[in-house]
């Protein structure tokens, strides 16, 4: 008889739209991986800054991609598929000394837009630093997005270590932005 009724009301059932479902956090928070070297010897002090998406699984894999783009100058990818292993990528860049760092304080998502919060730490006075080349740089894992298009926005707040303690230095401002496209499997 149920079926009989679904049935003959089928023709009134519309099909219903697949609704993507965001994980409330975009990100594997006990995967992400700051680092404070990590380009092998490179210590080109022109290149800024980067913020980009990179594939990899592993650690080692990441890095070696990383490696690609900032002393190869391949470009970043702009699209990938989740079995890839996805990575939102901060490098800092090239400082001659140590005392330079960078930490992931959050990664949330609203709708397709990723936001990555970072603090950059640098020296001050009265704070003794390694000599030696540094690139801080993050690795930020994505958990299983729905296919399309996203924003990644990197936020950033600068901080400043001296003898008398973490300083803030200015707000927190938008440092840089781009878009990539998650495949379907």
């Amino acid at each position: 008889m149920v079926n009989s009724i679904r049935r003959a009301l089928g023709f009134l059932l519309l099909p219903s739209r697949k609704q993507e479902v965001f994980p409330e956090t975009p990100y594997r928070a006990d995967a992400v991986v700051c680092r404070a070297s990590a380009l092998r010897g490179y210590s080109n002090k022109d290149r800024a800054s980067q913020f980009m998406l990179l594939k990899g699984h592993e650690e080692a894999d990441v890095v070696r991609h990383l490696r690609d783009v900032i002393v190869e100058q391949e470009r970043p990818p702009k699209s990938g598929k989740y079995e890839d292993g996805l990575n939102l990528v901060v490098f800092r860049g090239v400082f001659g000394s140590g005392g330079y760092s960078l930490d992931v304080t959050d990664v949330s998502i609203d709708g397709r837009l990723l936001q990555v919060n970072c603090d950059y730490e640098d020296p001050g006075d009265g704070i003794r630093t390694t000599a030696g080349f540094t690139q801080p740089t993050a690795i930020i894992p994505l958990k299983r997005l729905p296919p399309g298009k996203y924003t990644a926005r990197l936020n950033i707040r600068r901080l400043r270590r001296s003898s008398r303690g973490i300083e803030e230095e200015g707000t927190t401002r938008k440092a840089d932005e781009f878009t990539f496209k998650i495949q379907a499997s």
